[in-house]
């Protein structure tokens, strides 16, 4: 039984480490070092984001949730046609951490409590490092791990679930659609007024 707690034990250091590696990498500018962290699944996801920036048209892009569609949008507005041409799943999600699009503020004072794990599943509860945490344990918002050829990786698409719900609380308290709202969320966060040509490919 104690050897079981003890591997048990371990297994949750190395959890806790794998987000602490992608943290810190993040924080850091370490964009290798932050890809190579993140899960098969969520590198796929990239991959299928840079599908989507080459080839989508706005009825296509209408099918997926806000943020991905936003994401879509940002690279089209970002990238020039060679960028965009060899992108790949991990490319892409360097490229974003170059430009700023996963923001740090909302890391910087993150780790890891809670760990659960079933076999190479794992799931812990993101909490301030500095504060005590006032949240019920279902409001606190998780990260996912996944175990892959031994070594525990990051799920970003975790994070990005949580995402969604925001997007939507917003649209209600803007009083906008959803087109609407990503227009001005790229407007704002480039600084220049929306060009509806990129709803549709170059």
């Amino acid at each position: 039984m104690a050897c079981i707690s003890c591997s048990n034990i371990s297994e949750e250091k190395k959890v806790r480490n794998c987000f602490e590696i992608y943290k810190n990498s993040i924080l850091n500018d370490n964009y290798e070092s932050a890809t190579e962290i993140l899960d098969s699944k969520s590198v796929a996801y990239y991959e299928e984001i840079s599908t989507l920036v080459r080839t989508a048209d706005s009825s296509r892009l209408h099918e997926e949730q806000i943020f991905t569609q936003l994401t879509v949008l940002i690279i089209r507005s970002l990238a020039n046609k060679i960028e965009i041409s060899k992108f790949n799943g991990k490319s892409l999600f360097t490229y974003s951490l170059q430009k700023g699009l996963i923001e740090k503020a909302n890391i910087i004072d993150t780790k890891i409590d809670k760990v659960k794990i079933s076999e190479n599943f794992a799931i812990g509860s993101m909490v301030s490092a500095s504060k005590e945490e006032k949240l019920t344990e279902d409001q606190i918002p998780k990260a996912e791990f996944y175990k892959e050829k031994g070594v525990w990786k990051f799920s970003l698409i975790s994070l990005i679930k949580m995402v969604e719900p925001y997007f939507k609380e917003q649209l209600i308290e803007l009083e906008v659609n959803s087109d609407e709202f990503i227009e001005l969320a790229i407007s704002e966060g480039t600084g220049k007024k929306f060009n509806p040509k990129l709803w549709n490919p170059n």
